[in-house]
């Protein structure tokens, strides 16, 4: 059921019309294996914790059972504004208001992207160790909030890293055997992060309906694609919210001696070194840097000077005046 989910998901993701029919969210918190009671408990803790008002919408995650709720506010006497965590003004200290979560049908859209949000932490986060630690009620259930009610965690705790990265092998194949044979190339990179990001085409829309559409960010961490293509040279692909697709970080692609690969000569400025294994495959970097860098109309001196053969690697330095490459010892 859950894989047909992500079929379903991933296909969504492709039409490019997700967000515009997804009601915007204030506010979430996760309850994980709670009662209807208690999600709706869950849902006025979180009004009160972010001083929300009539028409406000609130989200309940249960990621324990990949369950999604949302609830519409309504807050008597009418007009009323909920006080959280603030200190209440001297007019407003003696209201008491009465706050009212009332489910709500979530579209085929939004429960498609709940869905997502599940298979992200489940499947992805929770597999590679990255930790997390959600707004959650699980603490305050078996009390009352009151308006003035002091409540803890309302921000997410980022115990995993500022990102993620998840590798992603690419084929051999025409045109994609080397970060070579993509930099500079757009429309060949788009095609490529389309075709292999899989499943985890899903993270960028997800992530996207996050920043989005709900106040407190779920996901905490920005997840990238690095792609390793078969000579094990690298690019990173990074999800773009407004055009809805994986793009390439140009200033990420590197050859399998861990080069960056330049996109223009500018990537060249005088002062920096680049390092060739002695190996068929730093030699097949070799040459194709050499190729771009005369492409690119910087003067080159060698490889040469003392050693060469299969023992010696390549250095290459850049300098005002061009660039030399020699054997080092």
């Amino acid at each position: 059921m859950r894989n047909l989910t992500i079929v379903l998901v991933a296909s969504l993701i492709y039409c490019g019309s997700v967000l515009a029919s997804v009601t915007p969210v204030t506010a979430w918190r996760m309850c994980d294996e709670c009662t209807d009671t208690q999600l709706q408990q869950c849902a006025v803790e979180a009004a009160i914790a972010y001083d929300l008002e009539t028409g406000a919408y609130v989200w309940v995650f249960d990621f324990e059972n990949w369950e999604a709720s949302k609830y519409l506010l309504e807050v008597t006497p009418p007009g009323t504004i909920i006080q959280g965590q603030q200190e209440p003004t001297e007019a407003l200290a003696n209201q008491n208001p009465s706050i009212y979560a009332v489910p709500q049908s979530l579209s085929v859209q939004e429960g498609q992207l709940a869905d997502g949000l599940f298979w992200l932490v489940d499947e992805v986060w929770r597999p590679h160790g990255w930790g997390y630690h959600y707004p959650s009620c699980a603490g305050s259930l078996n009390s009352s909030p009151s308006a003035n009610e002091q409540l803890d965690e309302t921000e997410a705790y980022i115990h995993s890293q500022p990102g993620m990265t998840l590798p992603i092998e690419i084929p051999p194949g025409p045109s994609q055997d080397s970060a070579y044979d993509i930099i500079g190339n757009n429309a060949l990179a788009l095609q490529l992060g389309q075709a292999h990001s899989g499943a985890y085409g899903v993270i960028g829309q997800v992530q996207s309906w996050a920043a989005n559409y709900v106040s407190v960010n779920p996901i905490n961490t920005e997840t990238s694609l690095r792609f390793t293509f078969s000579d094990s040279s690298t690019g990173i692909w990074r999800f773009n919210f407004e055009e809805g697709a994986w793009e390439p970080d140009w200033n990420t692609f590197k050859d399998s001696d861990g080069n960056l690969i330049p996109q223009t000569a500018s990537d060249l400025p005088p002062g920096i070194s680049l390092w060739f294994s002695p190996s068929s495959l730093g030699e097949s970097n070799l040459q194709q840097f050499l190729d771009r860098a005369a492409m690119f109309g910087i003067p080159i001196t060698g490889p040469g000077g003392p050693g060469g053969g299969d023992q010696s690697p390549v250095r290459c330095d850049v300098t005002s005046d061009g660039m030399t490459c020699y054997y080092e010892l």
